[in-house]
């Protein structure tokens, strides 16, 4: 890191641990900072490439019947910071392979100590209808890329050095930010959720043509996140594409879920699900 981003970092880990209560005022002063740092960001644009999502059954045994209940979560329901969102702002997460989803819920239900419970999970893939413009918002380390999948990080750097020279810096500057906060996990600091919301949502507002954002998954410590806004949806820019699946899990205890070989295929036929008997 530069030194100016180290004492940026180092501010903000200290609100971290001042503000650990106030998540609001936490994430007001990270954004603060940062709008006096010196960042440049690079982007990708994407097309042709599955993009994978899984959403729980709002109902425990009841299907979904409609695509339009695989997509964003209504904002009322979003109560918490996520990765790269706020309270009331629903984004579409989703990820580039059907094992990042799982494991992205496992974490969420072994930390909420679920155990005992039995719950159910839709999965569909989308593909991507038109070209979409992506901030890669982090990289990941050089051995946590899945191989033969994305080379983000190989590519960002090749970028980056293709700029001149007195520039190359404030594009450091973001991944040094960034490889600082989103690589830690929040299973036992939830103001780490609090921080990278902000990040994202700084780099979101100053950059308003994105669709979407890319981040390294911290679960399973390989591959990538993706973070589609809400308009990628309503322009139609992302559609469903072939069945989608349902299955159960079974919390067994905090370090094992059981996902029973139970599992219903649906059928999508324009924007109705029409699941196997």
């Amino acid at each position: 890191m530069t030194v100016d981003t180290t004492e940026l970092c180092k501010k903000i880990e200290g609100f971290m641990k001042s503000h650990h209560d106030n998540h609001g005022l936490l994430y007001d002063k990270t954004t603060q900072e940062l709008s006096d740092g010196n960042f440049r960001v690079v982007t990708a644009k994407l097309k042709d490439i599955p993009l994978h999502r899984v959403r729980r059954n709002e109902a425990d045994n009841e299907f979904f019947h409609k695509t339009k209940d695989l997509h964003y979560a209504d904002p009322e329901f979003v109560t918490t910071y996520g990765r790269v969102n706020k309270p009331g702002q629903s984004m579409f997460y989703c990820a580039e392979s059907n094992q990042i989803c799982r494991l992205e819920l496992l974490h969420d239900y072994l930390l909420k100590n679920d155990v005992g419970h039995e719950r159910y999970f839709t999965y569909s893939q989308w593909e991507i209808n038109k070209e979409l413009n992506f901030l890669v918002l982090a990289v990941a380390p050089s051995n946590r890329e899945i191989s033969n999948r994305f080379t983000i990080r190989d590519d960002c750097f090749n970028f980056i050095k293709s700029q001149p020279t007195d520039t190359q810096q404030s594009y450091f500057n973001l991944f040094d930010l960034t490889s600082n906060f989103l690589l830690k996990n929040a299973k036992t600091d939830y103001s780490v959720y609090v921080v990278c919301s902000a990040i994202a949502n700084f780099f979101t507002i100053r950059f308003p043509t994105i669709d979407g954002l890319i981040y390294p998954t911290v679960q399973g410590n390989t591959g990538y996140n993706f973070v589609l806004r809400p308009h990628t949806i309503g322009n139609k820019m992302i559609l469903p594409k072939k069945d989608v699946y349902m299955e159960k899990w079974l919390v067994s205890n905090k370090d094992l879920t059981t996902i029973n070989p139970f599992r219903k295929i649906g059928h999508i036929n324009g924007d109705i699900i029409m699941w196997d008997k």
